[in-house]
């Protein structure tokens, strides 16, 4: 009798996912069932998220958002919800979102196939529960120590040259068993020389424990970080496709 009460009382909807793929919409949606905790936006148009656009759903811990033409993720975009999945896949963002808002229930994050130049340590410290990043098919040419994330245990690096060198050391497994896990193409090294064209699992730790290249100047970071800050923008941030990546 209490069970049977029970699901009178709750909305019959209230566990099913809103999924709103391919509608063709522009800006996030406004009228979302306040209790939804599961949200699909895949495949529409929206390219701006202001902030507190999802502060009407308190319990949403499931955004699919990708394959959209985002460009700009305001500070507070995502306050308000308890966020524990996030996809923000195949998007046009050149900056790495400010996640600090839901930094202590995020355990799951998708950047991969976005532009992308550079991840820096102030840019995630504050993803304390995050246990999965997947970064693959960007831009990076700088690439933080990810140590600074407690909870990580998987890192999606596929269709990208990395740098092996100390700052990866974290990310290699053999004979660590608390080390984070790494995806990757099979030879992901473009640096040191000797590592080209060898697969990763035959690399070791002591292989990597070499200082990084330092290809980009603390001046050149400082300019492309207010330029992508300031712009946002597709066309206005010239293409730094040239570069190789590199660990910061």
């Amino acid at each position: 009798m209490w069970f049977a009460l029970f699901l009178c009382l709750v909305p019959i909807n209230a566990w099913e996912p809103v999924i709103l793929k391919n509608q063709g919409l522009l800006q996030v949606p406004t009228d979302v069932n306040g209790s939804a905790t599961s949200l699909s936006l895949l495949e529409n148009n929206i390219s701006v998220v202001h902030n507190d656009a999802f502060g009407y759903l308190p319990k949403l811990k499931h955004l699919y958002f990708g394959e959209n033409n985002l460009s700009i993720i305001e500070d507070h975009a995502f306050r308000g919800t308890v966020l524990n999945y996030l996809s923000l896949a195949k998007n046009k963002l050149k900056w790495f979102p400010n996640l600090n808002d839901i930094g202590t229930t995020l355990s799951v994050l998708y950047m991969n196939g976005n532009g992308l130049r550079f991840i820096r340590a102030e840019q995630i410290e504050a993803l304390i529960q995050l246990k999965e990043l997947h970064i693959g098919s960007s831009k990076i040419y700088i690439l933080t120590d990810l140590s600074v994330l407690p909870a990580l245990n998987y890192v999606a690096l596929y269709a990208m040259s990395i740098p092996c060198c100390n700052k990866l050391i974290t990310l290699k497994s053999d004979l660590f068993p608390n080390a984070t896990y790494l995806g990757t193409k099979p030879s992901p090294c473009n640096y040191p020389e000797e590592l080209k064209g060898v697969d990763w699992w035959n690399i070791t730790r002591n292989d990597i424990d070499i200082p990084c290249p330092a290809t980009v100047t603390s001046s050149r970071l400082t300019t492309e970080h207010l330029m992508l800050r300031d712009t946002r923008t597709n066309n206005e941030v010239k293409d730094e496709s040239n570069f190789e990546g590199c660990v910061y």
